[in-house]
């Protein structure tokens, strides 16, 4: 099945679409916990909400919740440009406060890339050249656990089934 899927369904070897319809294949799905530092601002991992229809309408679908240090992909003047969560201003987005920890989904593809999450163009996780094989050149397993950059706190990507 093609389309829309809950970040953390997504399995390694499953491909997620890039906005131009391209497939990236996951090598890595999995989630890590977060402790907000007390509302710290420069706390990398502390929530930020994307209002829905902040950037036009469905534009996200609904509201979603990233890591403040997580991009996202914003045009301006017809130019692209991908900024931090935390920079997108209040009309937009706001940072929520609180001391529970949040859980964050992350999918790693093969190479970086753009995905949709909530219909918002967002980065996936890459955590760097080589950082997902063995000394080999071999793909490392995937599956749930460990660690990955946050990606979001459960949102819609648009998977190829």
């Amino acid at each position: 099945m093609d389309g829309p899927v809950p970040v953390e369904e997504i399995e390694p070897g499953e491909a997620v679409m890039d906005p131009q319809g391209r497939p990236h294949f996951v090598l890595w799905q999995g989630g890590c916990a977060w402790q907000p530092q007390g509302g710290a601002s420069d706390d990398p991992g502390r929530p930020i909400r994307i209002f829905a229809n902040a950037f036009g309408p469905g534009i996200p679908r609904r509201d979603l919740r990233l890591s403040a240090a997580h991009r996202v992909v914003v045009e301006r003047a017809g130019v692209s440009s991908a900024l931090r969560a935390d920079a997108l201003g209040p009309h937009r987005a706001r940072m929520e406060g609180g001391d529970e920890p949040v859980f964050y989904h992350a999918i790693v593809t093969r190479e970086p890339c753009i995905v949709m999450a909530e219909n918002l163009a967002c980065a996936s996780a890459f955590p760097g050249e080589g950082a997902m094989s063995d000394p080999a050149g071999r793909p490392r397993g995937g599956g749930q656990g460990g660690r990955g950059k946050p990606l979001t706190d459960g949102g819609i990507v648009t998977a190829l089934r």
